[in-house]
């Protein structure tokens, strides 16, 4: 989420969605710092998906938690081109329809100032 997109969900909302916005202004600086012109909701993707599956395109992985690692000890660690040869216990996403997903970021968060989802 860039700062345009923040600004179009501050101007089309109200006290909520201005809350929203002044936190999402605090994080997209952080990013800032790093370099990055836009943020990453990493959480708000997995809400966004479980709402509608079709925001985000996902391919059959083998996917497990690294336990004895020197460098990804405790790390997620996903078999992408399938070297491990086992099969796959998880659907990993690898793309997001970005105007998709903002546009039902903005309808959620507008409900909560107009009261309709």
């Amino acid at each position: 989420m860039g700062e345009a997109d923040i600004a179009e969900l501050r101007a089309g909302g109200g006290r909520v969605a201005g809350l929203c916005c002044d936190m999402l202004d605090f994080y997209l600086a952080s990013y800032r710092g790093f370099g990055h012109s836009a943020l990453a909701l990493h959480d708000a993707v997995a809400v966004a998906a479980a709402i509608d599956p079709g925001i985000v395109s996902t391919t059959p992985c083998h996917v497990e938690v690294d336990l004895d690692g020197e460098y990804t000890m405790g790390k997620t660690v996903v078999d992408l081109r399938g070297l491990w040869r086992r099969e796959p216990n998880a659907e990993v996403g690898l793309a997001l329809d970005l105007p998709a997903f903002l546009a039902l970021v903005r309808r959620l968060i507008w409900s909560f100032d107009t009261g309709a989802a």
